[in-house]
């Protein structure tokens, strides 16, 4: 099934080349914070669905950008020694990057060293959107989220292959059972009539602890989640 995925990269996010080796110095003890943060939020966080910059902000063909063209204020590379691919020519929002630094280094550990994962893509604009729509995607429903609806667009959103190549089987099930430690969450998983997108096992979003850890432990997308609450 992870074959079939496209790298929508060939129109202008191209993969670069193999990481910097091992320093431990960039690795940060997860365990150290998680839960914590966890402690702190879940009695008391509300959920913000609609403001633009909002980590939570939900997006498909019914709910987009107030500013259509938005981009927030807080972007930086993503520094990590632990991808296959050089992380830096990709950018995320900066709490969405130190938190995937972190989960790459785990996962790596996690595989004795042997495999790496690689970001396909991160942010994709409003332009670069529209193109895929215009050009890549017609007549393929459910493959490219319309211009203004895109998680790419938010900053929040990664694509993910290992060692360069299309996620395997091993790798996929260690995201699904670990991703939401370090707030990240399949979007993308139920199909077209739950998620109004095909299946993406590729696609992690960040959207913070509580939400990824209800997610997870309720075994719900993010739009099965939300269109359940607006009942």
């Amino acid at each position: 099934m992870y074959a079939l995925y496209v790298n929508f990269c060939m129109i202008g996010v191209f993969l670069a080349g193999m990481s910097l080796a091992f320093n431990p110095s960039h690795a940060v003890d997860p365990i150290a914070y998680r839960w914590i943060d966890a402690v702190q939020v879940e009695s008391s966080f509300e959920y913000d669905m609609n403001s633009d910059d909002s980590i939570q902000k939900f997006l498909d063909k019914n709910h987009f950008f107030d500013n259509l063209e938005y981009e927030p204020n807080d972007l930086v590379a993503i520094e990590s020694d632990f991808t296959a691919n050089n992380s830096r020519n990709f950018l995320l929002r900066k709490e969405a990057w130190e938190k995937f630094a972190d989960m790459a280094w785990n996962f790596r550990h996690n595989f004795d060293w042997k495999r790496r994962l690689s970001i396909n893509t991160a942010y994709r604009s409003y332009t670069v959107q529209k193109y895929l729509i215009n050009w890549y995607c017609i007549g393929k429903l459910g493959q490219c989220a319309l211009p203004w609806t895109s998680e790419h667009q938010a900053w929040l959103a990664l694509d993910l292959w290992v060692n360069n190549h299309s996620l395997d089987d091993a790798s996929f099930v260690w995201l699904q059972e670990n991703a939401y430690k370090w707030w990240f969450h399949n979007t993308y998983q139920k199909g077209i009539e739950v998620d109004w997108q095909i299946s993406e096992p590729w696609h992690w979003r960040y959207v913070w602890i509580a939400l990824a850890k209800e997610l997870r432990d309720k075994n719900l997308s993010l739009a099965e989640w939300y269109y359940e609450i607006e009942k």
